[in-house]
């Protein structure tokens, strides 16, 4: 491995990757309800003995903030995929994610379903995307209390950036792409060079 002293770090990390602050001022907000219909994930109406499996292959999505929301593993069949998680019993954006691979829903775990009616590009990059746009606006808003729901999330408006009257899908797929590559670089550097 290669040694680096502190100066030729930071130029490495931060010097080709130059950091830039997103100008917003042209974003419109948008409501979350009129883009996705948002309701219970797919649940096995079981207990949690009947459910988990030591050996287990597929992910269960609970309530957790931790490890994208699994708190387990199953060998009954998935029941969906490619949707942003959250649970309806805690108190803020901590247990929301973006799940790519098939799962197995859990009670209280509310889905943020795309409206076939709408241009939505969902994917990884978008949902990314919403999820920190999400999580930017309601930052400490929710406590034990005030926990936050479907009909909160469904009626909260988001602002995003717009194309021709809808969110620019195209924008924040790029944005969170990009972001996502120089975060990798910035892990290589980091895990090659050595003390």
């Amino acid at each position: 491995m290669a040694t680096m002293n502190k100066d030729d770090m930071k130029r490495a990390l931060f010097g080709t990757y130059p950091t830039k602050e997103i100008d917003t001022r042209t974003w419109k907000p948008f409501k979350l309800g009129d883009w996705f219909d948002i309701h219970p994930t797919k649940a096995y109406k079981l207990t949690n003995r009947d459910l988990f499996n030591e050996d287990g292959i597929n992910p269960v999505i609970g309530n957790s903030s931790y490890n994208n929301g699994i708190t387990g593993y199953s060998n009954l069949d998935t029941t969906e995929a490619n949707i942003i998680t959250f649970s309806d019993t805690t108190s803020g954006t901590n247990t929301m994610f973006y799940q790519d691979m098939k799962f197995i829903g859990y009670p209280h775990v509310q889905g943020m379903y795309a409206r076939e009616e709408k241009n939505i590009v969902y994917n990884k990059y978008t949902a990314l995307f919403i999820i920190s746009s999400i999580r930017g606006i309601t930052r400490k808003r929710f406590d034990y209390s005030d926990k936050m729901n479907r009909d909160i999330i469904s009626s909260m408006e988001v602002k995003l950036p717009e194309k021709n009257g809808e969110p620019d899908w195209e924008y924040m797929e790029d944005y969170m792409r990009n972001a996502l590559e120089m975060a990798q670089k910035r892990l290589y550097i980091l895990q090659s060079v050595s003390e």
